[in-house]
């Protein structure tokens, strides 16, 4: 305080200070950088929302039941969740938190592997990726299904593990 008038701190938004700017004919480097604060600001906000809806996300989510069994060339067989299974439980849970789940598909090192890369992305544009999970297509087995149907289920197990 200075005498009996309070000091007020004005907490000021980069659009405020850039609206000031322009008011005042401030130079293009002065609007630059404070187009480019406004652009960080909103990716900090951005990435503290993805943040904290991950975190909501994670709490809320279920656990996903493991309903189907795969037999491993009659060596073994494991119990696991299809993705249409995990994304039932997950997508809402996502949605509600303004989250959202996509995959890509980035060229693999090998020729016959697939590459999955799964994004969980944010409504205010935040988003992360999984590391990229490369799996060999596999060969023709005694079931009788083809080549496009291998790099189906190839991709389909590629989105299941890059979302888990």
């Amino acid at each position: 305080m200075t005498g009996d008038k309070a000091v007020a701190l004005v907490k000021l938004e980069p659009q405020d200070l850039l609206r000031l700017a322009v008011e005042n004919k401030a130079d293009i480097g002065v609007l630059e950088r404070l187009v480019a604060l406004a652009k960080d600001l909103r990716a900090e906000q951005a990435k503290e929302a993805w943040q904290h809806a991950m975190t909501a996300f994670q709490a809320g989510c279920p656990p996903i039941k493991k309903g189907e069994t795969a037999d491993v060339g009659g060596r073994y067989t494991y119990w696991y969740s299809p993705l249409d299974q995990v994304m039932v439980v997950a997508r809402p849970v996502l949605a509600t938190n303004g989250l959202t789940a996509t995959w890509r598909h980035p060229d693999p090192k090998r020729a016959d592997h697939i590459a999955t890369v799964c994004r969980i992305a944010h409504t205010l544009g935040h988003f992360e990726e999984s590391g990229a999970v490369e799996l060999p297509i596999p060969g023709a087995d005694t079931r009788g299904s083809n080549p496009s149907q291998h790099v189906g289920a190839t991709l389909s197990y590629g989105r299941r593990y890059a979302f888990l």
